[in-house]
């Protein structure tokens, strides 16, 4: 806290109001909220994220439990889509255009651009990647106790989506 100072402003729009204001030197954006202030002088400070910087699915134990096949239906649409979005770029540039209200064609592939430097082609979270974000939450808890991958990351349902759709031959 010495040489920066942690806020906590709430979500993008409102971290962007605090950057253009003035309030904050820096935050972090969305692509297309980046790109915007980009386009206004702001400066991008390029880093390779981590592989474990994500959007996780997270449910309840109960409907892991009593809603398996609404679990199941979500994860295989999301892994689809997930497929999707890396390998049909003009596709996709179209239905960013349609979601985010995008007019401009090569906003919309800055977008999908910069999304791509985070895209992880399978999907995969790889166990060392798991023991990171469990030992970071542990130290932030100041836990004594060692959590066990299983404890907190259930795979399976994952695993079985995307054996069956290779299984079908599925393609995007």
């Amino acid at each position: 806290m010495q040489d920066v100072l942690l806020l906590q402003t709430g979500g993008v729009p409102v971290r962007l109001a605090a950057l253009v204001s003035g309030n904050v030197q820096g935050t972090l954006l969305a692509s297309q909220q980046a790109l915007a202030a980009m386009r206004d002088g702001y400066r991008n400070l390029e880093y390779t994220p981590p592989p474990y910087v994500s959007h996780p699915l997270i449910a309840k134990n109960d409907m892991l439990a009593n809603e398996k096949q609404i679990v199941r239906a979500f994860i295989r649409a999301t892994y689809k889509a997930h497929l999707f979005f890396g390998q049909k770029p003009e596709e996709t540039l179209n239905v960013i255009q349609k979601v985010l209200r995008i007019d401009d064609r090569k906003t919309a592939r800055e977008t999908y651009e910069d999304e791509m430097r985070r895209y992880n082609p399978g999907g995969g979270f790889e166990p060392n990647n798991m023991r990171k974000v469990i030992d970071r939450a542990r130290e932030a808890r100041k836990m004594e106790r060692k959590v066990e991958i299983p404890e907190v990351f259930d795979l399976s349902l994952p695993v079985d989506v995307e054996a069956e759709l290779k299984k079908a031959g599925w393609k995007p």
